[in-house]
């Protein structure tokens, strides 16, 4: 699997462009539409992207080149978050469901060395997940597997866009296989107990939380998933009965992020009211504003609390920077 030299040299000036101005914004754009459309070719093109310090393959109109661009905070909360768990479970084992081509394995890694257990069902995206795991190091793991418990092979269909897959109803189109939880860490006993699970499906988030109940009452593992009441509503899932379902099992909080991964607010699950204004801010947008979560049984209330300290301090130092004043 090569990464395409014409498409690389487009990609650097890409990164490279600046956009300080309105006629340079302009100009980013364009070559953004560029990059998505005539270099991107449904994700024929790869390229190298340097993410957490390791040079990762993605297809070049993978979005999160652009969102990293616009959100300079974006997706790195995890590894923030895992360096922190790993200070009270020094074997922290990690499974990332929804593992895409690794980038989250990468923000993780550069925190944090732990075993990685990366889960990822579309075939392309596998392909390059695997490839990118042999330039991750040996503590990443791959599996290719959707998760979940369906009724029948051709309850849901896929689709794929600029660098990200999600499941939809099928309507009779093209199936796709589910696997359990269970079974994928049954094929790799490493990971029986995982202590942090991060769950990115694009809306499948919410189902996979309500099936793998049995999984987190057992382990309590710390879970960090995406949430987007709209894209949980196209496949036929209330983000707030996922909520409720994990504080039956123990859950007792969770830290909130807005998607350009800047944190907003810690909330108590037994909270309905917050709860539900939360999830209205979020309602609306067809997955262009999204909150990602992270919640934590009441055994990790010391773990919560360390994070959020850590957090409100990290984004403090950060906007005292930009302002170029002391955060002292």
């Amino acid at each position: 699997m090569k990464r395409s030299q014409i498409a690389q040299l487009f990609f650097d000036l890409y990164l490279k462009f600046p956009k300080r101005t309105s006629l340079q914004n302009l100009g980013f754009q364009a070559m953004n539409r560029l990059r998505r459309g005539i270099f991107g070719s449904r994700h024929k093109r790869l390229v190298d992207y340097t993410v957490g310090g390791i040079p990762l393959l993605i297809p070049v109109d993978h979005d999160l080149p652009y969102f990293r661009r616009l959100h300079p905070f974006y997706a790195s909360n995890i590894g923030r978050l895992a360096r922190v768990a790993a200070e009270k479970y020094s074997d922290l084992h990690l499974v990332d469901i929804g593992a895409n081509v690794g980038d989250s394995a990468a923000f993780i890694l550069s925190e944090i060395q732990v075993p990685i257990l990366c889960v990822e069902g579309d075939p392309r995206f596998f392909a390059i997940l695997s490839e990118n795991a042999k330039r991750l190091g040996p503590s990443v793991h791959v599996d290719n597997s959707f998760v979940g418990r369906s009724s029948g092979p051709h309850e849901f269909r896929l689709e794929v866009g600029f660098g990200t897959s999600r499941m939809l109803p099928a309507n009779g189109l093209g199936p796709v296989s589910l696997c359990p939880l269970p079974d994928i860490l049954e094929r790799h006993p490493l990971f029986a107990t995982p202590k942090m699970v991060k769950i990115d499906t694009d809306g499948f988030d919410a189902r996979i939380l309500r099936e793998e109940r049995d999984v987190w009452a057992r382990g309590r593992p710390i879970l960090f998933f995406e949430y987007d009441p709209d894209l949980a509503a196209d496949v036929k899932e209330d983000v707030l009965e996922s909520l409720a379902g994990l504080k039956e099992i123990g859950y007792e909080a969770a830290m909130v992020y807005n998607h350009t991964g800047e944190y907003l607010l810690t909330i108590e699950l037994a909270d309905e009211r917050t709860l539900r204004d939360v999830t209205a801010y979020f309602t609306g947008f067809r997955g262009t504003r999204y909150a990602d979560l992270c919640a934590f049984h009441g055994d990790d209330a010391d773990v919560l609390e360390q994070a959020r300290t850590l957090e409100v301090r990290f984004f403090k130092n950060r906007r005292a920077e930009r302002q170029g004043v002391s955060s002292s």
